[in-house]
């Protein structure tokens, strides 16, 4: 424990005093309220640029992160005030819910985002000295502010500290709430608005894990406090406040770019002289975005990865497989923008993995505050962050960065009338008794991932976090197995869980990246005879001599895709395969084997075409494919002499069964080829109970098995 608050301590007070030091130096007016949200939020994003940096050199040994904490003590340490102001006896009920969550926040986490990616990418970079490519999941292209900072706190102190760095943003981020309703609105307004968001149960329990969103929220709302204060003063100093909340807003998820749309908005709403400061703004901003953007186009060849890949064509990953993965992720768990919505996501928490509170169900009643200046940019600001989430996934925890202008706007609007102030007062009464944490079980009987009791025991380490996992994560014993009993190298395709945070070994999810999904198909393809490449179709072409022939795909099947498996003429394979779509996989069909094919992979559609070019024109008569009876579909033929020019040609096409031997294995092998040695599932598959069966015949030995949890060795012996 002694290890862990001293980890805690120093990366906070180091943290802290960069951005104290920054507050000092800018000499802008702050109460102590403002000036605990925008140090914290400012050093954070500090901190989050130099430990990058650190990355990039492959620095961050530990006597360098020591020396760098230091750096940020003694800055902290000149730019301290003379006195601190504690706030009033009201905010002690805040300080309540903030205490319950901190020693949720020491406690071992079960969040799934934190063990796979927020914490199991910064393991892995740790691990090899500095960053990496991790080009087999594209969830290591998001921007990665806040895992830098976990990357210090778990350099430092471990997962624990990890979690508490998260959870100090949520102290932020009622502090700033606090302090820009004391400015803006009223002490009651200002108190209710930091309760409200302080007792939510999904804050709390988000900001206890390793997850980002409450810092999101944190770093939106003092770039809208900075804002806010820069109309009022026109002090540039108020504008670089702004910039870097929404550039470090930007850096933590690709969401906060609405950060920049509710500055944009305020630059707008300014005279033509003083949108002349939107040129200072965007520069600054720009200092947190554009290194992950960078690295994005180095690693990844798209900025944006894993989203516009069609802008921005890459092996990596398919436009057909992000807009599958966006598909799933609009439609998580089954939450949906319905009339029932409100109540699933204040109350019931089922679909919407997680609870609000009750006094979010008079959200609409913000809209009685929007005739006051504050209420107003409140309103609009609450607006702009929750397009991105009414676009994006349903489930409540991406309602976070939203959640704090509902609550300050419902606080103003309820707290200007005398005879409106008991409602406010009671709903908020009511909020914070239903949501603290003993209490919830009482009346959500749910299984919703929310702290429904104070983890005592875990955070204070009676229960050790190795016994927790163990038994709470089914996935855990596996990979620790992995460890203990394969290389270094070892790369593991998940079907299921994927707890990154705990090996040093590197698992990718089956859906992730191309390579992955291409990994995956293998072993579908390999389960499924009416899939393999057991049709060998000769085509006679009568035609002059040319260079190109494109075959065209004229059968549209809406599951099916188009494969060809092997594609040559009279036994001379073409100097090159061009495809569309996935041009990437084309040389796939002249490799010679027929376990790798190139496949459309999206369902056919007409217009569909397969190329191939040969050094120069030839009278090729006989064209040979090889494909599978569910992905042929109705083929037709042209050729050109110079590429741009299409004349269609008759063609004899006959289709024989052809035979296919060891398919599951060379399948199994070829995997292992790519280098993957392991994959681990926890639900069953035809491929996985096929290889179960014949471990001989697939090439495939389970090793390990814990539940329903299965770890398996590719192409290994007995």
């Amino acid at each position: 424990m002694a290890a862990i608050f001293a980890g805690y301590l120093f990366t906070t007070f180091s943290i802290f005093g960069a951005g104290l030091w920054l507050v000092r130096r800018l000499r802008i007016e702050v109460s102590p309220a403002e000036t605990a949200g925008i140090a914290w939020v400012t050093g954070a994003s500090l901190y989050s640029l130099l430990v990058l940096a650190l990355c990039v050199l492959h620095a961050i040994q530990v006597p360098v992160l020591l020396l760098l904490g230091c750096v940020g003590i003694v800055l902290g340490w000149s730019a301290r005030p003379r006195q601190f102001a504690l706030p009033g006896a009201g905010f002690a009920a805040v300080a309540v819910f903030l205490t319950v969550y901190f020693v949720a926040a020491m406690a071992p986490s079960l969040d799934s985002d934190g063990y796979r990616y927020h914490l199991g990418f910064p393991r892995l970079y740790i691990d090899a000295g500095g960053l990496i490519p991790i080009r087999e999941d594209f969830y290591s292209a998001f921007p990665q502010g806040m895992e830098m900072l976990y990357l210090f706190g778990l350099r430092l102190g471990g997962f624990s500290v990890a979690n508490l760095l998260h959870w100090n943003f949520l102290a932020a981020l009622t502090a700033g709430i606090y302090g820009t309703g004391i400015r803006y609105s009223s002490p009651l307004a200002a108190l209710c608005a930091s309760l409200a968001v302080a007792a939510s149960p999904v804050m709390g329990t988000t900001a206890a894990s390793a997850s980002v969103d409450v810092a999101l929220a944190a770093a939106i709302w003092i770039s809208f406090h900075g804002w806010l204060r820069w109309l009022d003063t026109v002090r540039w100093e108020w504008l670089v406040i702004g910039s870097i909340g929404a550039g470090f807003a930007c850096a933590i998820k690709y969401t906060g770019v609405t950060a920049l749309c509710v500055s944009g908005a305020f630059v707008l709403s300014c005279s033509s002289a003083r949108r002349r400061n939107l040129l200072l703004s965007g520069l600054v901003s720009a200092v947190w975005i554009l290194p992950w953007l960078a690295r994005n186009w180095i690693y990844f060849d798209n900025p944006f990865h894993p989203f516009l890949s069609a802008w921005f064509p890459n092996p990596y990953l398919l436009p057909s497989s992000e807009k599958a993965w966006l598909t799933v992720v609009r439609s998580y768990n089954g939450a949906a923008f319905d009339s029932g919505y409100p109540w699933e996501a204040a109350i019931r928490g089922t679909t919407t993995a997680g609870i609000a509170g009750p006094f979010f169900l008079l959200a609409p009643l913000a809209v009685l505050g929007v005739a006051t200046r504050v209420g107003g940019w409140t309103v609009a600001a609450g607006v702009i962050t929750a397009l991105a989430w009414v676009a994006g996934n349903p489930i409540v925890r991406f309602a976070i960065p939203t959640m704090p202008f509902a609550a300050l706007a419902v606080s103003e609007a309820l707290a200007r009338h005398r005879w409106t102030r008991p409602i406010l007062i009671g709903a908020v009464a009511l909020h914070a008794a239903m949501c603290f944490p003993p209490w919830i079980e009482r009346w959500n009987k749910q299984w919703i991932p929310t702290v429904k009791q104070i983890p005592w025991r875990e955070a204070f380490r009676f229960t050790p976090p190795e016994l927790f996992w163990q038994r709470e994560i089914p996935a855990y014993p596996a990979v620790r197995y992995l460890d203990a009993h394969s290389g270094v190298g070892a790369r593991v395709l998940a079907f299921d869980e994927q707890p990154q945070f705990f090996t040093s070994r590197l698992l990718a999810n089956f859906y992730s990246s191309e390579e992955a999904i291409s990994a995956e198909q293998l072993l579908r393809r390999a389960a499924d005879p009416a899939s393999w490449p057991s049709l060998s179709c000769a085509a006679t072409i009568a035609a002059a001599p040319y260079r190109w022939m494109r075959i065209t795909q004229q059968e549209p099947d809406r599951y099916a895709e188009w494969s060809i498996f092997e594609a040559e003429a009279e036994g001379e394979n073409a100097a090159s395969l061009q495809a569309f779509p996935n041009v990437w996989e084309a040389p796939s069909a002249g490799d010679g084997s027929d376990v790798t094919p190139w496949s459309s992979k999206e369902p056919r559609v007409a217009g569909m075409w397969f190329q191939m070019e040969w050094r120069q024109a030839r009278a090729l008569r006989n064209i040979r494919l090889v494909s599978s009876p569910a992905h042929a579909g109705v083929m037709t033929f042209a050729v050109s002499s110079d590429g741009r020019e299409w004349r269609p040609v008759a063609a004899g096409f006959e289709c024989q069964p052809r035979p296919v031997n060891e398919f599951r294995k060379r399948s199994a092998g070829e995997l292992k080829r790519r280098g993957w040695t392991h994959v681990m599932t926890g639900r069953s598959y035809p491929w996985l109970t096929q290889a179960l069966q014949d471990p001989d015949g697939w090439g495939i030995r389970e090793r390990f098995r814990n539940g329903d949890v299965r770890l398996l060795e590719l192409d290994a012996g007995p």
